[in-house]
């Protein structure tokens, strides 16, 4: 049964009702059968008419209730198809969401990998740094020990210069020497003869004073570009032309100079048998130590 259906049950009980309770009211309180029965006659045309009235009002409702019901399976339609929709979105939803999760269980296996990869590099880089700080250390040492060579190195190499000079100054000497002794053997031979016999200054032979007191001095001067070099001793002290003096430092032989012009408080000359440079302040001697 339909909703207009009851509706229109309704109307008429309801009707009958009101038509019931009219006509009982007009039997009780009119004494007039043809008016009331004119009163219910019209009451009926009244009630027709409003039946009538009704009637049209239910046929409008059904006509509103026809246009309900298609906008409401249109609506239905269309809930159905966004339903279907929907279903068809949950779907890829689920499988999308299977892709990902799919892509997931893989990215986990590989972020596994990787973090046992990189805890073996962690400590393969922990391993070659401590090999490193172990050869650093290595290579210290060794630096240490080469200074350390290096430095012996250059003490033996100042020794074997030092011990080549004096080498040298020995051996020039002792050349020396011979030579001034065969000079005095002459003269003594000569003066047992009855002859005497002097060196002429200027005659191009260096000499070397072998007197007891010995001319010393020091160097003021050098120019290296022309191999010369002055003393503080001149003439003054006994210094003469072609006079040979020993040039040292220290313990360290350096040269000889040759003396080629003398002043009475200075001297100039040449150098030769340079063993170093010579520097200002450096000490020169005209002594043969032949102890």
């Amino acid at each position: 049964m339909s909703t207009l259906t009851k509706v229109f049950i309704v109307v008429i009980v309801v009707f009958s009702v009101m038509s019931s309770v009219l006509f009982m009211q007009q039997a009780l309180t009119t004494p007039n059968w043809r008016k009331a029965w004119e009163g219910e006659r019209l009451s009926k045309q009244i009630a027709h008419a409003n039946l009538v009235s009704r009637t049209g009002e239910n046929d409008t409702l059904k006509v509103e209730k026809r246009e309900l019901e298609r906008r409401g399976d249109q609506q239905r339609t269309s809930l159905l198809a966004e339903n279907q929709n929907l279903r068809d979105e949950k779907s890829q939803s689920q499988r999308e969401s299977l892709r990902l999760q799919s892509q997931l269980a893989v990215k986990s296996s590989q972020l596994t990998a990787f973090g046992k990869t990189y805890d073996e590099q962690v400590i393969m880089t922990a391993l070659l740094t401590t090999q490193v700080a172990d050869r650093d250390k290595v290579n210290t040492r060794q630096k240490e020990q080469l200074g350390l060579l290096q430095k012996t190195l250059r003490d033996r190499d100042r020794e074997l210069v030092r011990s080549n000079g004096q080498l040298h100054l020995t051996g020039e000497q002792l050349a020396e020497a011979k030579t001034i002794i065969e000079k005095l053997n002459k003269n003594i031979t000569d003066l047992r003869a009855g002859g005497a016999v002097a060196a002429a200054p200027g005659t191009g032979t260096p000499s070397i004073s072998t007197s007891g007191q010995a001319i010393e001095g020091r160097v003021t001067a050098v120019d290296l570009s022309h191999n010369v070099c002055q003393l503080n001793v001149g003439s003054a002290s006994g210094v003469m032309k072609n006079m040979r003096f020993i040039i040292y430092r220290g313990d360290d032989f350096v040269g000889y100079l040759v003396i080629s012009d003398v002043d009475e408080g200075s001297s100039a000359g040449v150098l030769t048998d340079l063993q170093m440079p010579p520097q200002q302040q450096d000490r020169a001697t005209s002594h043969l130590n032949l102890d």
